[in-house]
């Protein structure tokens, strides 16, 4: 879709807004439910950190063929290099309404994966109590990539 077409600033935004908001949706219901479950499945087996580590390449992987289609208006908005004035209207009011509280499963799950993927990393690293690993791992072990 072009927005060389006489300005619509409500009916543009809402396509786009509701193109947002499916994405949103997705990233919530979607990646940050797998994200949590991986990461808590990942904490359930013998070498937590290795699992969280392929969980995070297996969500990076599908998630970038399930973007396919998605978002298409913002971004042939943002692709555009011959934007009008009416154009980086839109798109910075689109922008501004993209807010990280409006997909907290998908944070939450996300940072929950990278936390146990690299935590002996930074304990090793800082040199903080490696005791306090057993809050994350439990028992099992977190020496596949302990510095």
């Amino acid at each position: 879709m072009s927005f060389r077409h006489k300005p619509d600033p409500v009916g543009d935004s809402a396509l786009i807004t509701k193109e947002l908001n499916e994405w949103e949706r997705h990233l919530n219901e979607i990646i940050g439910i797998m994200c949590f479950t991986l990461a808590i499945a990942s904490v359930g087996t013998p070498t937590p950190q290795l699992w969280s580590v392929f969980s995070i390449i297996f969500v990076l992987v599908f998630q970038h063929g399930a973007s396919k289609g998605k978002m298409e208006l913002l971004s042939q908005l943002r692709d555009n290099k011959d934007r009008t004035e009416y154009e980086d209207f839109l798109l910075k009011d689109i922008t501004d309404n993209i807010k990280p509280m409006k997909f907290p499963a998908f944070i939450f799950g996300f940072v929950l994966l990278i936390v146990i993927a690299s935590a002996p990393l930074f304990f090793a690293l800082f040199g903080l109590d490696q005791d306090l690993l057993k809050l994350i791992y439990g028992n099992s072990s977190y020496t596949i990539f302990n510095l």
